[in-house]
């Protein structure tokens, strides 16, 4: 998988949660790698913020776009919308699982 599509701010943007993107959350939040799996019932305010901002980057690099956001822009996107918290964790979710054998790579899928 590439990477998939949310509307973040009223823009399009790509999102993806290749291991760039999680050694950088691992980096920002001073977590392990192992600790990935805890995040789903003990995901903080913050780590929500850190996660979608990396998963945004690697999504930006990863789809050839310029990335124009920082950590507090995505505070500033949640506030207007909180479902963008669920919609990128659906997400990270997706890219954590093991796809089916059968199951082909999606490229620019809109969530």
């Amino acid at each position: 998988m590439k990477y998939e599509l949310i509307t973040v701010g009223g823009k399009e943007r790509a999102i993806r949660y290749g291991f760039w993107a999680l050694a950088q959350f691992c980096e920002m939040c001073n977590i392990k790698l192992s600790d990935l799996g805890k995040l789903e019932k003990d995901l903080t305010l913050k780590q929500a913020i850190f996660l979608i901002y990396v998963g945004l980057e690697d999504g930006a690099r990863k789809s050839g776009t310029d990335f124009d956001l920082k950590v507090e822009q995505i505070a500033d996107y949640i506030d207007e919308d909180e479902s963008l918290i669920t919609r990128s964790l659906d997400i990270f979710t997706k890219f954590q699982s093991k796809p089916d054998k059968k199951e082909k790579a999606v490229t620019g899928k809109k969530k």
